[in-house]
């Protein structure tokens, strides 16, 4: 069994011994901020999240159509474009509304096509000209597996198509395409959690804040640098005043280089919370949970340590807290807790299990933990119920751990090998010869 952790090529590989607590203890530590394309008015069937990764770790725009030049978000449409720039493959992420509903990727329109989970696909090759790959989504593992077994995986629910387009431009050009990016941005009230990479952001301000002062630094100084329109310079420190009207208010950064331009939005809720005098931007005085942590109020967009603990202080001097943050320079996600902490061990987020190493980034793939397997797919989520690795099913208990030996799945018995993968054919156990049929069914 193939049990190498499967990760976004923007991804390191962290090899790391696990030895946290089994996941047992529930946690509730807030709301998870996806970056992927959603679509919140998805029925049972259809899609509610979909994002596609360019081979460089870039998340590449989905288009409604050739011509459209304004990206779109998910929705019921089942056809989106897609324009590579001359990266060499993509990595699928996509999740299905309803319970015990999946989906499978296809690299063919054939009937008989072998469809994958996006989380156990890898990294798809994509060459020159024009490619489709088509997500369907079915009722249960139990009817792909009966779509597939009877040659005709088009008896699905829905069937998404990405066209994917591709220039002849290869990696290595577009990596010498060199993209202007802000190396920070400082917000006077409310904060974010920057990364040069991500564009899009929101923040909530007390209704008595009528300006923002706003700072955004080019990470190249020769870099143009525009907030809501007006130019800002080194001279005055890229500082600009907003004015905020009550409700939602959008500020838009550009900056530009010779050839590209990067925009950057946040969308400022004045009134999106009450006035909190122990969220004051200029305290030095941290409190977490029963702790005080004195830090030096200059401590901004890097890490701090307590009592071998992390924490990650962002744009305005102040610890994230019951949220998730992509970490670029180590590409790796961490979770902090509510006292500030990123996460390790075993964690529930949202109902979902994650599994995070002693330094807090978090893990995918294959892992062994207390002397028992479990899976953990792209976005980190551990899987439970019937899986397909490498065109092998294996089945994960409620609990997460694989399954080996014989289970009672639905009145119909299977076996599974040591390694977990799924028995077929005539196998000798214990003296005793029993058949099962391609579907993994004992016969």
């Amino acid at each position: 069994m193939n049990k190498n952790v499967r990760h976004l090529i923007a991804a390191a590989l962290v090899i790391s011994a696990f030895s946290a607590v089994a996941p047992a203890n529930i946690f509730n530590l807030g709301v998870i901020e996806a970056n992927a394309s959603t679509y919140s008015g998805a029925s049972n069937g259809q899609l509610k999240s979909l994002s596609v990764y360019r081979s460089t770790g870039k998340e590449a725009q989905l288009y409604s159509n050739l011509a459209a030049t304004k990206e779109t978000e998910l929705t019921s449409s089942t056809d989106y474009y897609i324009d590579l720039k001359g990266s060499d493959g993509v990595e699928l992420d996509a999740e299905v509304e309803g319970d015990d509903y999946v989906v499978k990727v296809f690299k063919s329109s054939d009937k008989d096509a072998e469809g994958y989970d996006p989380s156990d696909l890898g990294l798809v090759p994509i060459d020159s000209g024009s490619t489709k790959l088509y997500l369907r989504t079915y009722r249960s593992e139990d009817d792909y597996k009966d779509a597939w077994d009877d040659g005709n995986v088009k008896k699905c629910l829905k069937t998404y198509t990405l066209h994917i387009s591709k220039d002849n431009l290869n990696s290595d050009e577009e990596d010498d395409v060199e993209y202007p990016y802000l190396s920070s941005i400082y917000l006077s009230d409310g904060s974010i959690n920057f990364t040069k990479s991500k564009t899009s952001y929101k923040v909530n301000v007390d209704e008595d804040v009528k300006q923002l002062l706003v700072r955004a630094k080019p990470q190249d100084d020769d870099d143009l640098v525009e907030i809501n329109g007006d130019s800002v310079d080194e001279d005055g420190d890229y500082e600009k005043k907003v004015s905020l009207d009550k409700g939602e208010n959008t500020i838009e950064i550009t900056v530009e280089n010779d050839d590209e331009t990067t925009t950057y939005t946040i969308v400022v809720n004045r009134g999106g919370k009450s006035s909190d005098s122990s969220d004051e931007k200029d305290s030095t005085n941290i409190i977490t949970g029963s702790d005080s942590f004195l830090y030096n109020s200059g401590t901004m967009n890097s890490w701090v340590s307590k009592n071998g603990k992390y924490m990650y202080m962002d744009g305005t001097g102040q610890p994230l807290k019951n949220k998730w943050w992509f970490d670029v320079s180590s590409a790796s996600d961490y979770y902090f807790d509510k006292d500030g902490y990123a996460q390790t061990g075993w964690a529930q987020i949202n109902g979902k299990w994650y599994y995070f190493d002693n330094s807090g980034k978090m893990q995918k793939g294959w892992i062994s933990n207390d002397g028992k397997w479990y899976y953990l797919n792209v976005s980190g989520a551990m899987v439970t119920g019937w899986y397909q690795d490498a065109g092998k099913w294996y089945y994960l208990n409620s609990d997460g751990s694989m399954k080996t030996g014989w289970l009672n799945d639905n009145g119909s018995w299977y076996l599974f090998n040591s390694d977990g993968s799924m028995v077929t054919g005539n196998v000798l156990v214990d003296g005793v010869q029993y058949s099962f049929a391609s579907n993994g069914v004992m016969i």
